[in-house]
This record gives structure tokens, C-alpha cells and sequence, in this order.
């Protein structure tokens, strides 16, 4: 869902997806509306860290985007 919208997959793990965004704490800020945390990383304004949610709760992300 990410990708389609710009992002960039950069790393991860089974729980985390690292992505490269062209603005991650407006990324950031518009996930926080739709009640997605993620994190942003005070040495990048590109990264952006994304847990991934259970699967009863991916409409949450898809609406948050």
C-alpha cells in the first residue's frame, strides 16, 4: 500500500517495515490522523518506520493513507 503511494521498502523484519518517503513527518502527521503510529528518525527526514498491523487491522492503514 505504501509503495503504491511513493514510498520506498528500505529494510525491515517480520514486525517493521523501514521505508524511504519524500517527507517523512508529513507521512508521519497524516498517519497519526487515521490512528497509525509510525516513527520518524531525528537523522533523516526521509525515513519512516512503519509496525505492521494484525491482520483485522489493515483497512486502518489503507484508510490512514
Amino acid at each position: 500500500m505504501l509503495t503504491a503511494r511513493g514510498a520506498r521498502v528500505a529494510g525491515g523484519t517480520d514486525l517493521f517495515r523501514l521505508y524511504e518517503v519524500d517527507d517523512a513527518a508529513a507521512w508521519q502527521e497524516r498517519l497519526a490522523q487515521g490512528g497509525v503510529w509510525s516513527r520518524i528518525f531525528p537523522w533523516s527526514a526521509t525515513h519512516l518506520r512503519l509496525g505492521l498491523p494484525a491482520p483485522d487491522r489493515w483497512g486502518q492503514l489503507k484508510a490512514a493513507l
